[in-house]
């Protein structure tokens, strides 16, 4: 592309790529900051709302209108005032704050998860103005990571009651089988062993009711037949 065939908006650079103008340049900025799935918000010093997203309207539930000139401390609930203290003397030192996971209240009272990227803004001179912040809503995933957590405990609880029962069950049919009739006889109490039927079809259960939670259909049995 020459000079002559070059966009009126832009011109040809050395190495065939446009160079746009600074309006051009801001437009397509401002662009895709308004078509960001995240909520993308900035503020000044003070922490006074200066810019809003469609992402962030979707993920707070204030319009734009509601909160540009207002506080940032509409989002923030009772208890973690704290934070946006300690973030703004950060950004006065140039500091960036990276993927902190905190909280944050929406217009409907709902607390969510989310996870917050702060970076300063510079004016022209050079001096700090603001703070541009990324904030991703993330309380699916840490609804996941509980549900997971809680049944990594469940399944640990049953292992070990099991294994209990297992050994009770190995160390007094050894002492009343002899070595040709071991192996059949541990195989029919265990199987017939009430404790061990229960312990699994709870964590099967358990485990069923995780993958239902996570969207899937897995072919796990809850019935009364321990494997074997």
């Amino acid at each position: 592309m020459d000079e002559k065939s070059a966009g009126p908006h832009e011109t040809a650079g050395s190495a065939g790529l446009p160079h746009w103008s600074e309006s051009d340049a801001r437009a397509l900025l401002a662009a895709i900051v308004e078509s960001s799935d995240d909520a993308i918000i900035s503020k000044d010093l003070n922490g006074i709302v200066t810019s809003w997203n469609a992402g962030a309207e979707r993920t707070f539930g204030y319009s734009a209108e509601e909160m540009v000139g207002k506080p940032i401390g509409i989002i923030i609930p009772e208890g973690r005032e704290s934070e946006e203290a300690s973030i703004l003397a950060r950004l006065r030192r140039g500091e960036r704050v990276n993927h902190y996971d905190t909280v944050r209240r929406c217009k409907n009272g709902e607390l969510i998860s989310i996870s917050l990227s702060v970076s300063p803004i510079r004016g022209a001179d050079g001096r700090i103005v603001g703070a541009s912040k990324i904030a991703r809503d993330v309380t699916e995933r840490k609804r996941l990571q509980e549900a997971q957590r809680v049944l990594s405990l469940e399944v640990n609880h049953r292992s070990k009651n099991l294994l209990a029962v297992v050994e009770a069950i190995v160390r007094q049919t050894v002492t009343h089988s002899s070595p040709q009739d071991f192996i059949r006889r541990i195989s029919q109490r265990l199987r017939a062993s009430p404790p061990i039927r229960t312990s699994w079809s709870t964590a099967a259960g358990a485990a069923l009711n995780w993958a239902r939670w996570c969207g899937r259909n897995w072919p796990i049995s809850t019935g009364s037949s321990a494997p074997g």
